[in-house]
């Protein structure tokens, strides 16, 4: 009974922060008189009079099978980790610290018409980071949100699977699974690529420390992710409009 009301919960909270943050980020407006649809994780959201609610049958319509599944995996196991996928060995979060560009990614709807989009990780404490995301809108507006996470497991830290917020006291699975140093020879040399993904499919990054990398590297990364199951013809790039 307990695990059931945690759940509904989560479920209420989570509805909740997606549909302020995408009114906030995303901004992205679906006309029809004085009814708006807002996505949450491929679903909609009906907006009568500027207040949410859940459709007629007060239940979320889920598209199709696919996304009810990932959507079910979002909400029983938050810190999952997709099949396939394993987090990198040997992880060090200080040489992860700093700038990171977003090259490409699977959009969603807290990202949504978001370009030009980067993330700095600062250090806060031995089992905690800050996370600061930035992006632009079309009509050149600044984004911004902030959140923190922490290792899953804070007696292996050399594991790259953490768990990340944006709304206390709800985690999301962080998965680093794959990283590439500047100087694979020196210990303390910076990572500066990394992919990384969330608890399902759905959800994937490919960073960079710099805005452009070339064609070569590019496609040495999408076929990695690709290989692990992502599917990367639904990959946008948000430094390449």
């Amino acid at each position: 009974m307990n695990n059931l009301i945690y759940i509904l919960n989560c479920f209420v909270a989570i509805i909740f922060f997606h549909c302020f943050a995408t009114r906030n980020l995303s901004n992205e407006k679906y006309e029809s008189r004085n009814v708006k649809y807002i996505d949450l994780y491929g679903n909609y959201i009906k907006f009568d009079s500027g207040k949410p609610s859940i459709v007629a049958d007060k239940k979320i319509i889920i598209k199709d099978k696919k996304t009810k599944t990932s959507f079910i995996k979002l909400f029983t196991k938050p810190l999952a980790i997709p099949k396939n996928v394993e987090p990198v060995k040997n992880f060090n979060i200080k040489l992860y610290l700093g700038k990171w560009y977003e090259i490409a990614r699977l959009d969603h709807s807290f990202e949504k018409n978001l370009k030009n989009t980067y993330t700095v990780y600062t250090y806060l404490n031995p089992d905690k980071i800050k996370i600061q995301n930035f992006g632009v809108k079309y009509k050149g507006q600044i984004k911004s949100i902030k959140g923190s996470a922490k290792f899953i497991n804070k007696q292996n830290k050399d594991i790259g699977h953490l768990k990340a917020t944006f709304f206390k006291p709800f985690y999301g699975s962080y998965v680093i699974f794959y990283l590439e140093k500047e100087d694979p020879n020196d210990k303390n040399s910076k990572y500066k690529y990394a992919i990384v993904c969330g608890s399902t499919h759905e959800y994937c990054w490919i960073l960079s420390r710099t805005k452009n990398i070339d064609k070569k590297t590019k496609t040495k990364l999408m076929k990695f992710a690709k290989s692990k199951g992502f599917n990367i013809k639904n990959f946008i790039f948000p430094w390449e409009y």
